[in-house]
């Protein structure tokens, strides 16, 4: 269960904007900082290996600028034809992140890497040749589309124009198909990625879909109570 679940990025849980200043890049740099202001996220994220599966779907807020993120996720996973569901809860502050899983909190050295406003705009700079398609309603805005591929020879060419955060969540990279749709004001309000990447030896599909909104509301994120925090690392 663990090593197919720490293959999965946690949708929404990442650090703000950086990168080149491409003519392809469809976000202004006005527009890009307006995607390190306070957001609320959904996502939906599901990693396959074979017949295993991991998916994760929940809800969160974070202010990109102090680096502070809380979600509430639900975590379903099938190994070998056994499933089970979990909760789980992850509150970060700057570097440190602490996941709420069996009703106990644990620190986490190495927070999870994963999709934020920012980290897509870095992608859209770093990808070498990215096109507009067809837009969607996005929580009732209308949107453009912008699609790109992102392959290990690109990662390898580029790694400098991508956030690190988003640096980290592509190591092991094969390709990256993404669609990232964008509001009027330049806001990137959902992507929707396939990812193919290497796990030690093993071959993970990771899917996901990601929707921003609330630019700019206040986030209020709490560290847990020292006396509900436990030693070790969840199993």
């Amino acid at each position: 269960m663990k090593k197919l679940l720490l293959a999965i990025p946690v949708g929404g849980l990442l650090l703000a904007a950086c990168g080149s200043t491409s003519a392809s890049n469809p976000v202004s740099a006005g527009a890009a900082k307006l995607t390190s202001q306070e957001v609320h996220f959904c996502f939906v994220t599901q990693a396959t290996s074979g017949a295993d599966s991991t998916e994760l779907e929940g809800c969160g807020d974070q202010n990109y600028d102090a680096h502070l993120a809380s979600a509430n996720l639900t975590s379903s996973v099938t190994l070998s034809g056994q499933s089970q569901s979990e909760k789980v809860g992850v509150e970060r502050i700057g570097k440190t992140e602490w996941v709420y899983f069996k009703k106990k909190w644990y620190a986490q050295k190495e927070p999870f890497p994963a999709s934020s406003p920012g980290s897509i705009s870095s992608l859209l700079r770093a990808t070498p040749s990215v096109k507009k398609v067809a837009g969607i309603k996005v929580l009732g805005q209308s949107t453009t589309g912008y699609q790109g591929v992102f392959t290990a020879a690109d990662f390898k060419a580029n790694k400098k124009a991508l956030t690190s955060s988003m640096a980290t969540s592509l190591t092991g990279l094969k390709s990256d198909t993404f669609t990232a749709y964008v509001n009027s004001k330049g806001q990137v309000v959902q992507v929707n990625q396939t990812e193919l990447v290497t796990s030690s030896s093993t071959k993970v599909t990771v899917t996901s879909t990601v929707q921003f909104s609330h630019f700019g509301e206040n986030v209020a994120i709490n560290k847990p109570p020292a006396n509900e925090i436990s030693k070790g690392s969840p199993t």
